[in-house]
Order: C-alpha cells, then sequence, then structure tokens
C-alpha cells in the first residue's frame, strides 16, 4: 500500500517511460528518496501492474557506514506524509504529525506531485490508514496519550471494514482504561478473542 510500502530498493525495476513520467529523484531527500518515487508511482499508475518475483536479484550489505544502519529515516518519511496531507488539505492530520515529531516536520520539503479529485480522496485514504496504524501501535505499547491523538484524528469514512471495526474496538479500550476499568477491559478483550475464533 502507499501507507507502507516495504521495499528492496536495489531490485527494484521501472520501465525507463513510467519513471520519466514521476520527475526527478529529489535531492532534498538523504534516505528516503526512492520512496518518494514509490509513492508518486503508485499515486500515478496505481498496484496493479506490480510484478513480484521470487528470485534474488541483490545482496545488501549492512554495516556502519551505510545509510540504514543510522536508522535516520524517520523524519524525512514522515515529511512525505505531512505533505502528502497538506495536498489533501488534512489539517488536523498535519497537526497530530508536528505533535508526534515536532514542529520542523515539512520544512524544506514537498511532495512533488500533481493531485486531482481522485488522488486527493486516495491521500485521504493513505493518511488515514497511517494513523489507523498509529493507534494500533499506541494501544500494544500502552501509550494511552498518543492513542487518545490519533483516535481523535482518525476519520473513519476513509478506513475499509476491518478498519473501522477495530477502530470502534480500540475507541472502547481507551475508554476502559481512562476509567481505569482493567477487569471490564480484559472481559471485552477476551470476548473479541472469542468471537474470533467462532468465525474461524
Amino acid at each position: 500500500t502507499i501507507a507502507f510500502i516495504l521495499i528492496n530498493q536495489p531490485s527494484t525495476f521501472f520501465r525507463l517511460d513510467k519513471l520519466m513520467s514521476l520527475g526527478k529523484v529529489d535531492e532534498r531527500l538523504h534516505f528516503v528518496m526512492d520512496q518518494d518515487i514509490w509513492k508518486k508511482y503508485l499515486f500515478k499508475y496505481g498496484q496493479d501492474k506490480i510484478k513480484v518475483i521470487k528470485t534474488d536479484l541483490t545482496n545488501f550489505r549492512f554495516h556502519s557506514a551505510s545509510k540504514t544502519y543510522q536508522y535516520k529515516f524517520n523524519n524525512e518519511y514522515i515529511n512525505i506524509y505531512y505533505s502528502i496531507a497538506a495536498k489533501a488539505g488534512m489539517t488536523k492530520h498535519m497537526e497530530l504529525f508536528k505533535l508526534l515529531y515536532g514542529n520542523d516536520i515539512g520544512k524544506d520539503y514537498e511532495f512533488d506531485f500533481l493531485f486531482n479529485e481522485k488522488t486527493i480522496r486516495l491521500a485521504k485514504k493513505v493518511i488515514n490508514n497511517l494513523v489507523f496504524f498509529y493507534s494500533r501501535n499506541a494501544y500494544t505499547s500502552r501509550d494511552t496519550k498518543k492513542l487518545n491523538l490519533c483516535l481523535a484524528t482518525l476519520e473513519s469514512k476513509w478506513l475499509n471494514d476491518y478498519q473501522k471495526n477495530y477502530t470502534l474496538n480500540l475507541k472502547i479500550k481507551s475508554k476502559l482504561i481512562k476509567y481505569k476499568l482493567s477487569s471490564v477491559l480484559k472481559l471485552f478483550n477476551k470476548s473479541n478473542q472469542l468471537s474470533k475464533s467462532a468465525q474461524a
């Protein structure tokens, strides 16, 4: 998906005409320029023509001088989402990113893509998908402040049915945590697990 692109960049190939249509590599980005290109590709062409093969095409050497080892990807990565949210007019989501990552988010970078009505709708799905993921992580790590911020920002209409149901469960759980009803929370979790087992 556009919200979570896990790619092996050295083993990823584009048709030259498609790559050229996406514009130049954004040299303002030091760590995630491949993510910038990938997101532009997915916004413009979708996922239908992506082919995945099971052949090993490259080897990757992970060492102390490599960019990957430096773990500095996150701010640049969030900058892309922040700019997408800005272009889609998602002020509330932009504010959430600033609260979570600081006021420097969004500086010195703009996602260079011309949005239309269709891609703005897609952008709203992408950004809300990301916030949904943050909500799940916040609940798992027991970060109730982050969980409540995410749930207050999340626009469920842009989620799929599974995500909408999960979000509703998270909202119930956050209220139970807020009112220190841990025994009810355990019962609620157990009821959900039994329901999933019955469906399987």
